[in-house]
C-alpha cells in the first residue's frame, strides 16, 4: 500500500469518526436548527459581505477595491462540477483556457496577453503557489478547488500585495472554514475516459475561547486514463506526411491521440492556536510527455510515456494585533522536484532536425560517416528514454508591521527569498545519470503601502523597491538589478450602488533558468556536431506597465454591471529564436532584442440575482475585446497580439426549475486569433487564410445538480458538449508544438457531494 493510500484511508476513518461524533456533538450542545442550502454554499449575495484576503483590513469587501475583482463562490463549483483551475477561469472574463495545454504546465490560460501560468500569481490561503523561479504554476486537480469556499481574482499587477512577479493577476483559492467544532465536505466522481475522482476536507476546533486550536485537513485523488483530445486530420497531425527518418519509427495513426492519462493528488494541512498559523500543501501532477507536442518531435504511441511534479508549500506564520498596529511574520518554504520516472520519448525534434542537417552539411556527401556520426549523437542526446530532472528550493522571511487610524492603514513590508535551483535537464537512460549543482538566487522586496479612506474616496498608494543577485539574469549595465516599482489605486463612491475606480501598477518577473535551459548552441567544425549550452542569449526579468480605469454600478437590486478599460505595456518579451553563423547554430528562448507588446481592452460583466424569483432565474453575460501590437522575434512589428483572441465572452444561464433542482448552461465564445508560432511578418501575411489562423468557436457546458437532502446531491456536467476542434494554446512557443493544439471532445462528470457542517 502506498503511503498516499494510506492517508486516503485513513481520512476516510476519519470522516467516519467525525461524522459520529458530530452527531453526538449535535444532540449536547448545538442548535437544532435544521441546515439549508443556504447554510452549506456561499451564494453571490454573501460574497459582497466576505473579506477578501488579498487586501488590507481597511479595504476588506469587493466594493470598497479598486480592481477589477471577481469572485467564484463553492456554490459554482460545486453545482456547475468544476475540479480544475482552468474550469475556473473558463467562467471569469477575458481569459483563454487550454485544455489540456502543454506537458510542463499542465492546462495553461493566456489572460491581457500574457501566459497566466507564469504571470499570474496563484495562491492557497494568501500563501504562493509558485516559487519566484519556476517557468510556470503548472495547472492540474492538484489544487485544492473542491475545497474552496470561494476563489478570488484580481486583474493586473499586484506587486503591493504578492510580489513583483503577478504581472497579469492575482488568484486566492480560499479554502473552507467553520466556526462548527467539527465539519466535512467530501465528494466522490466519475465520468468519460475512465475518470474518477475523490475529494475530501474536514476541520472544526478544540478548546475554547484563546485556548482554540482550528484544524483543516483535505486531500483528493483524481486519474483520466482517456484524455480523448480531437484530432482534425492533416500535415500536423498525420504521420504518413512526415519527412521518412530511420530514427523514428510511428505506428498505425495518432488515434492514440486518445489515449494520454493524467493524474493529480493533494493533501493539506492547516493549525491555527492564537496567533500561531501553521500549513503544509502536498501536490503532485503527472501527464503524458508529448501533451502540445507535435508528434514528428514526440512519441505519443508510447503510453507509458509521463512527466510529473511533486510541489510542497509550507509557511509558518505569527500574528498578534494591538491597539494601534499589527505585526505580522511569515515564512514560508517551498520545494518542487521533477518526478524521478518523468522522461520524454522523441522521434524527430527541432534540435535532432538542425544536428542532422549540420552533419549533412559537414560529410561533404559521405554517407557512411553521416550515419556514423548521426549514430553517436542518437545515443548521446535521443535514442531511448530520455529522464527528465530539476528542482526548486526557495525559503522566503517576509514580516510585516501595519499601523492603524481611523482612516489610515499603513504598512511596512520585506521579504527575503533564498532560492536553490537545480536546472532542468534530460538524461539518456536512467535517473541515476542525474549529476548535482545548481544556482543560488538571492532576491528581496522593501514594500511601503497606505490605504486611505476620505470620505467617499479610498486611496491605495505604494511604493515596491526590488532587488536581485547571485543569478544569471542582468540589466542593461551588465550587474545584478534593483527596480522601483510604483503603485496607485483609487475608488470613489458617487452612492452606495456606483463606483469609479482606477489604479497603476507594474511587474517586474524574473526569467526562470527553465527557458534557458531549454535551448542549445550546435558546435559546427568538430568530427562530431555536439550539443552545448547556449550561453548567448539573455534571460532578462519582462516587465508589465498595467492601467485601468472602471465602474461598477448596482441597477435597482435587479442587475450588477462592471466594466473597464484597460491598457498594458509589456517589455522584454520572451520568445523562441534561432540564430546561425559559421562556427555555431544557436536555439532558445531569448528577449535581448528588447521585444514588446501593447494592448488596449475593454472588459465587462452583467449579472442578474433574480430576473425571475419563482424559478430563481440567474444571468451571466461577459465580454472582453483587446487590440494590440507587438515585435517578431526578428524585430519586425505587427499590430496583433500573437496567441491572444481578440474577443472572449461567456453567457451564463442558471435556474431552480424546482426546490431541489439546480440546472445550468454555460456558453464559451472565443474569437480568431493567429498562432503563437509565427516568427516573422512575411509567415504572419501569409497564413492569416491558413489553419495557423485560429478560427472563432463556440462551446457548451451543461450542469444540472439535484439536492437529495439539504447536505447531500448529486450532480451531472457535459463540457465541450456542441463542439469539436476547439483551438488551445501552444505549448512552449518552439517548432516542437503541436500547430494546432486542440482540446477534448464532448466529455461528462457524474458524482456525488456531502457537506455537514
Amino acid at each position: 500500500m502506498s503511503i498516499f493510500q494510506a492517508v486516503t484511508y485513513g481520512i476516510l476513518f476519519i470522516l467516519t469518526f467525525c461524522s459520529n461524533l458530530q452527531a453526538q456533538i449535535d444532540s449536547l450542545s448545538l442548535s437544532l436548527d435544521k441546515l439549508g442550502i443556504s447554510d452549506i454554499h456561499i451564494t453571490t449575495e454573501q460574497v459582497a459581505a466576505q473579506k477578501i484576503l488579498t487586501t488590507s483590513s481597511l479595504f476588506s469587501s469587493v466594493d470598497e477595491l479598486p480592481y477589477s475583482l471577481y469572485v467564484i463562490t463553492s456554490e459554482e463549483i460545486l453545482n456547475k462540477g468544476l475540479f480544475s483551475l482552468g474550469d475556473v477561469l473558463k467562467l471569469v472574463p477575458g481569459i483563454h483556457v487550454s485544455q489540456p495545454g502543454s506537458t510542463v504546465h499542465g492546462e495553461t490560460f493566456i489572460v491581457n496577453g500574457l501566459f497566466g501560468n507564469t504571470h499570474a500569481k496563484i495562491m492557497i490561503d494568501n500563501l504562493a503557489v509558485k516559487s519566484l523561479n519556476m517557468s510556470g504554476t503548472p495547472i492540474g486537480e492538484q489544487l485544492p478547488i473542491r475545497q474552496a469556499e470561494r476563489i478570488e481574482i484580481i486583474y493586473g499587477p499586484s506587486t503591493l500585495q504578492n510580489g513583483p512577479d503577478a504581472g497579469a493577476m492575482t488568484i486566492n483559492i480560499v479554502t473552507r472554514k467553520s466556526e462548527r467544532p467539527i465539519f466535512v465536505h467530501a465528494n466522490l466522481a466519475g465520468g468519460s475516459g475512465r475518470y474518477n475522482n475523490m475529494n475530501v476536507q474536514f476541520g472544526g476546533k478544540l478548546g475554547k475561547k484563546k485556548n482554540t486550536l482550528r484544524f483543516i485537513a483535505y486531500g483528493s485523488n483524481s486519474n483520466l486514463n482517456n484524455t480523448n483530445i480531437a484530432m482534425p486530420f492533416g500535415p500536423y497531425f498525420d504521420p504518413l506526411t512526415y519527412t521518412s527518418n530511420s530514427f523514428y519509427v510511428l505506428s498505425d495513426s495518432l488515434q492514440l491521440f486518445s489515449n494520454l492519462p493524467q493524474s493529480s493528488r493533494q493533501i493539506g494541512l492547516s493549525l491555527q492556536f492564537k496567533g500561531f498559523s501553521y500549513s503544509i500543501s502536498q501536490m503532485q501532477r503527472s501527464t503524458h510527455s508529448a501533451i502540445g507536442g507535435n508528434p514528428l518531435a514526440y512519441n505519443y504511441n508510447n503510453s507509458n510515456s509521463s512527466y510529473g511534479e511533486r510541489m510542497i508549500v509550507s509557511n509558518l506564520a505569527y500574528k498578534k494585533d494591538f491597539k494601534k498596529f499589527r505585526l505580522h511574520i511569515p515564512t514560508k518554504l517551498f520545494l518542487l522536484d521533477v518526478e524521478d520516472e518523468s522522461f520524454f520519448d522523441y522521434n524527430f525534434p527541432f534540435a535532432k532536425q538542425q544536428l542532422d542537417r549540420i552533419t549533412d552539411e559537414q560529410s561533404n556527401g559521405d554517407s557512411v560517416l553521416r550515419d556514423s556520426i548521426i549514430g553517436i549523437n542518437n545515443n548521446r542526446y535521443f535514442d531511448g528514454r530520455r529522464f527528465a530532472s530539476g528542482s526548486i528550493t526557495q525559503f522566503r522571511l517576509y514580516p510585516s508591521v501595519s499601523f492603524f487610524t481611523k482612516n489610515v492603514e499603513f504598512q511596512l513590508k520585506s521579504s527575503l527569498d533564498l532560492l536553490l535551483q537545480s536546472p532542468f535537464e534530460v538524461y539518456n537512460s536512467s535517473p541515476d545519470q542525474i549529476n548535482g549543482g545548481g544556482a543560488i538566487q538571492v532576491n528581496a522586496n522593501l514594500i511601503g503601502n497606505a490605504f486611505v479612506k476620505l470620505g467617499k474616496l479610498n486611496l491605495i498608494l505604494g511604493l515596491n523597491y526590488l532587488t536581485s543577485s547571485g543569478n544569471s539574469l542582468t540589466d542593461d549595465n551588465g550587474t545584478n538589478f534593483s527596480k522601483v516599482l510604483p503603485h496607485f489605486a483609487a475608488l470613489y463612491k458617487f452612492d452606495k450602488n456606483l463606483t469609479l475606480r482606477a489604479n497603476y501598477s507594474n511587474s517586474y518577473m524574473i526569467q526562470a533558468e527553465y527557458w534557458a535551459s531549454r535551448g542549445a548552441s550546435i558546435v559546427k567544425g568538430t568530427s562530431v556536431p555536439s550539443l552545448e549550452a547556449n550561453t548567448t542569449f539573455e534571460q532578462n526579468p519582462q516587465e508589465t506597465r498595467y492601467g485601468e480605469l472602471g465602474v461598477r454600478w448596482k441597477l435597482k437590486d435587479l442587475f450588477d454591471l462592471d466594466v473597464a478599460i484597460f491598457k498594458s505595456r509589456n517589455t522584454n518579451l520572451l520568445t523562441f529564436q534561432t540564430v546561425e553563423t559559421e562556427d555555431e547554430f544557436l536555439f532558445g528562448y531569448n528577449n535581448s532584442n528588447n521585444a514588446s507588446a501593447n494592448l488596449t481592452g475593454i472588459r465587462a460583466s452583467i449579472s442578474s440575482k433574480n430576473l425571475i424569483e419563482k424559478i430563481n432565474l440567474r444571468l451571466r453575460a461577459n465580454f472582453s475585446y483587446l487590440q494590440g501590437s507587438q515585435d517578431l522575434p526578428n524585430g519586425e512589428f505587427i499590430n496583433d497580439i500573437l496567441g491572444q483572441p481578440k474577443s472572449i465572452s461567456q453567457i451564463s444561464i442558471s435556474l431552480n426549475p424546482v426546490k431541489k433542482l439546480f440546472l445550468s448552461v454555460d456558453n464559451f465564445f472565443i474569437g480568431k486569433y493567429t498562432s503563437s508560432s509565427i516568427l516573422s511578418l512575411s509567415e504572419y501575411e501569409s497564413n492569416l487564410n491558413s489553419n495557423l489562423l485560429r478560427r472563432a468557436t463556440w462551446s457548451m457546458n451543461i450542469a444540472a445538480s439535484l439536492y437529495l437532502t439539504d447536505n447531500f446531491n448529486v450532480f451531472l456536467k457535459v463540457n465541450n458538449y456542441n463542439s469539436n476542434f476547439i483551438p488551445g494554446i501552444n505549448a512552449t512557443g518552439s517548432p516542437d508544438d503541436l500547430s494546432l493544439n486542440t482540446q477534448r471532445n464532448a466529455y461528462f462528470i457524474t458524482g456525488v457531494n456531502y457537506t455537514l457542517d
